[in-house]
Parts: C-alpha cells; sequence; structure tokens
C-alpha cells in the first residue's frame, strides 16, 4: 500500500524493513544486556507512536511549521548549554523525567525538514540563497 498524501494509509515498504531492523537490533541488545534492551523497547514504543503520528500529519502542515520548529529546536539546543550535564568530557545531554535526552538527535530531522522547506519556496541559485542557506546552518554548527 503506498502512501499518497492521504491520512490513514502507511506506505508498508517503508515500515516493514524498520520494523525489522528493529526486531534484530532489540534481540541484539537482549543478548547483550537485559537493561538496554527494556529502555531500547521503550524508546523504540515510543518512535513507532511517534512515526504513526508524525505520518499522518500532511506534509504542508509540516512546512508551515518548519520555521517555529526550527527556532525552538535551536532554544533547545542552546538550552543544553545551561541545562546539560557533563558526560565522557561534552555537554550533550539533558536529564528530563529520569531520561537522557540528545537535543541534537531533535534537531537533526528539524534541520532537514526546514532546510527543504526553505529551497521548495526558493528555487533560485542566486549568491543571495547560498548564503541565506549558510546563515540558517552556521547556528547550529
Amino acid at each position: 500500500m503506498k502512501y499518497r498524501g492521504l491520512p490513514g494509509l502507511i506506505d508498508l515498504q517503508l515500515i516493514i524493513p524498520v520494523l525489522i531492523l528493529l526486531f534484530f537490533s532489540l534481540v541484539t541488545l537482549f543478548s547483550i544486556d537485559v537493561t538496554f534492551f527494556q529502555e531500547q523497547l521503550v524508546f523504540a514504543f515510543l518512535a513507532i507512536i511517534v512515526y504513526f503520528v508524525c505520518s499522518q500529519i500532511d506534509f504542508k502542515a509540516w512546512e508551515h511549521f518548519s520555521v517555529p520548529m526550527y527556532i525552538v529546536s535551536f532554544l533547545l539546543l542552546l538550552g543544553v548549554l545551561f541545562l546539560g550535564f557533563e558526560s565522557k568530557g561534552a555537554v550533550r545531554w539533558v536529564s528530563v523525567f529520569g531520561f537522557s535526552i540528545q537535543f541534537s538527535e531533535i534537531l537533526k530531522p528539524v534541520l532537514a525538514l526546514s532546510l527543504a522547506s526553505f529551497l521548495a519556496r526558493n528555487q533560485s541559485t542566486s549568491k543571495k540563497t547560498f548564503f541565506t542557506i549558510i546563515a540558517f546552518l552556521l547556528p547550529i554548527a
């Protein structure tokens, strides 16, 4: 079944390989350490729920909210400087309700979505567009 932009349809060619990889990854973790397995199982269920929720949102809505999502995720990344704790010599993690979250991982898909939205709106290949993209990416770098 192909996703044709209609809510309620899921691309099975996308989700089935992901679920197979997830299964093998969880089995491997279970054979290594049960506590790692349990932690990743929780995150796997959360990720599947987020996938199904996000896949039902029209792509034009994502485009509409791409700039606010970029700003919020950038502010979260700045928040790591003040709220983050040091682990292995670097401050990358923030503790939220007992879970350690790396906000840079949240920023990655948001950055891709925001940049794609910008490029779709501004299809010119001028120097101004190039420097706007650099200005867009520079604060993250």
